[in-house]
């Protein structure tokens, strides 16, 4: 199931994050072992740059945790 919680906007320096379905926000169920992808793109009047960000879900003291963390170049 793919989920799009992040939207084309000018960048401010501020602070983020992402929304994971099955929260206040979004509609859905993250659960335990889930895979997720998140992929972030810039683009500049010379180049595009982006990475894809892949995680499995764990349980940590808060809530969800990233675990097996894997940063790939966007394409």
């Amino acid at each position: 199931m793919e989920y799009s919680s992040l939207t084309n906007c000018e960048g401010d320096g501020g602070l983020g994050g992402v929304l994971l379905p099955g929260g206040p926000f979004l509609p859905g169920e993250s659960k335990l072992g889930d895979q997720v992808q998140i992929a972030m793109k810039m683009i500049t009047p010379g180049r595009e740059y982006g990475a894809v960000l892949t995680f499995t879900l764990q349980l940590g003291a808060n809530g969800f945790e990233p675990m097996d963390i894997r940063v790939d170049v966007l394409h």
